[in-house]
């Protein structure tokens, strides 16, 4: 008996001990990506406040037959890619007037696993990869504009404030205009002590009302001093920084000082040489990512650039070669712009196609994929009946944020009376349950070792307690005849 206890006990360890380890497996140390982000997609709204338009029915489709495979190098894989959203609208004019209402679509900005591989496709492949995607009328293509507006990336973005300005105009700010200067200096340090574990703090004290100041320092890492009394980052001996100032130039008193940072900021020694500086108009500047979006609009690249200056991260990439030019392009999410005209009482079909990119996270076996699908949008509508939303996949759902989904043939389905609260999101994977990636099994060892069987040895010991404590409970009942 006691030698069965002692067996069970061993299993009961060992059964937590895996268990908890297999669903708090820390992220891999290993050099490749363990997840890639994807891309956030949302549904139609209109430009113009007060749209009496009503949407009848939304029938979201979301056909995912295959599985993004970022580490894919063929460019035929990026311009045959077939995961793709369907929305088709039902929408209905309940005035006595025609209205013709200004729409926006957010088919997004391509994930970076993407965009690597679409910017080698050849002119004839990304006009093919684009011409599958649109907007319709009752069936028939619709003239459409692609605007451009900047992408929050991570931080999301709320589509009424994220969409882009009225075309053609451009955005008022109090300093950035498009003659306002845009200056590049580019610094090498020396005569900086290489101590091992010695910190020294460069110091520029420049930044004011009438400039904003990107800093990238020689690691890639760039940081904004906006309205402060002082630029400053660590420094060693042969490092070069770029300065990006947006407004008044540097004044030429400025003056470099450093600092220990583990001597309570003292004094020390340093030089800083300016290797290079060149000034630009900010509107030139602003061209520049013409580059990296040929069919954006002036005004749509100027907005942009405006936001990124103005925001409190670097929503932006930089090219070869960055710290010697500063070459900084924001990042750019693209939108579908077009119009529609209802007469009074009139009901009218039109349907959105745009590609559909999942994150992927790869620390699981088979690759989990996770959609996200903004909702919340449509409930700028004056009114809005049936959502129908079917996921066409042969792969297994998980994670969904809306209950109520039944299998069909074809995937999945959930019809709504209403808008949802919440927005869509789910996960699919070929297996019904994923297990950690190989190169996670040492982490999984590791929690056995040191996570998993202290609180398993706890478990245990409970279970110890507690039949000693009913084993004397009984020996004293049996002791009271």
């Amino acid at each position: 008996m006691k030698k069965t206890f002692i067996c069970k006990s061993i299993t009961l360890l060992l059964t937590v001990s895996i268990l908890f380890t297999v669903f708090s497996v820390p992220a891999s140390a290993n050099s490749g990506p363990r997840r890639w982000q994807g891309l956030t997609q949302s549904g139609a709204t209109f430009t113009d406040e007060n749209c009496p338009i009503e949407v009848v029915k939304e029938k979201l489709t979301l056909n995912i037959p295959d599985e993004p495979v970022p580490e894919s190098t063929d460019t035929s894989y990026w311009a045959d890619y077939a995961n793709e959203v369907t929305a088709e609208y039902t929408f209905y004019n309940p005035t006595q007037d025609t209205i013709t209402a200004t729409l926006v679509f957010p088919c997004g900005a391509l994930p970076d696993y993407a965009r690597r591989r679409t910017d080698a496709l050849s002119s004839e492949e990304l006009t093919a990869y684009r011409d599958r995607y649109g907007t319709f009328l009752n069936g028939k293509a619709i003239a459409t504009t692609i605007r451009y507006a900047l992408d929050l990336g991570l931080d999301g973005f709320d589509v009424k404030d994220a969409m882009p300005g009225a075309s053609g105009v451009l955005k008022e700010d109090k300093l950035l205009q498009p003659d306002t200067p845009v200056t590049t200096y580019v610094y090498r340090f020396d005569g900086i002590r290489d101590e091992q574990g010695m910190r020294t703090e460069a110091v520029l004290q420049t930044v004011g009302s009438n400039e904003r100041i990107l800093c990238l320092d020689s690691g890639g890492l760039p940081e904004w001093f906006r309205d402060d009394e002082k630029v400053y980052f660590d420094v060693w001996s042969g490092d070069e920084v770029s300065l990006l100032v947006f407004g008044d130039p540097l004044p030429d008193s400025a003056q470099w000082m450093f600092f220990d940072v583990d001597e309570d900021n003292a004094p020390v020694s340093g030089s800083a040489e300016l290797v290079r500086s060149e000034s630009v108009r900010f509107m030139d500047f602003c061209l520049l990512a013409k580059g990296s979006y040929p069919d954006a609009s002036d005004t749509d690249l100027f907005n942009a650039t405006v936001d990124m200056v103005n925001s409190e991260n670097v929503y932006g990439s930089f090219g070869d070669g960055a710290i010697m030019h500063a070459e900084l392009t924001p990042d750019l999410m693209c939108w579908y712009e077009y119009e529609i005209a209802l007469a009074p009482g009139e009901t009218l079909t039109n349907t959105v196609r745009a590609p559909l990119y999942p994150e992927i996270d790869d620390s699981s076996r088979p690759r989990e994929y996770k959609y996200t699908y903004l909702l919340s949008p449509a409930a700028g509508w004056a009114d809005f009946g049936t959502l129908e939303i079917g996921i066409d996949t042969p792969f297994y759902l998980s994670g969904e944020s809306l209950e109520g989904f039944k299998k069909t043939e074809n995937g999945y389905k959930l019809t709504c009376e209403g808008l949802p609260e919440d927005e869509l999101t789910f996960t699919l994977c070929k297996s019904r349950l994923p297990m950690p990636a190989p190169e996670q099994l040492p982490w999984v060892l590791f929690g056995m070792l040191g996570v998993g069987i202290p609180i398993a040895a706890a478990v245990v010991i409970i279970v110890v307690v507690v039949k000693h404590i009913k084993k004397k409970r009984r020996e004293k009942g049996n002791a009271s005849f």
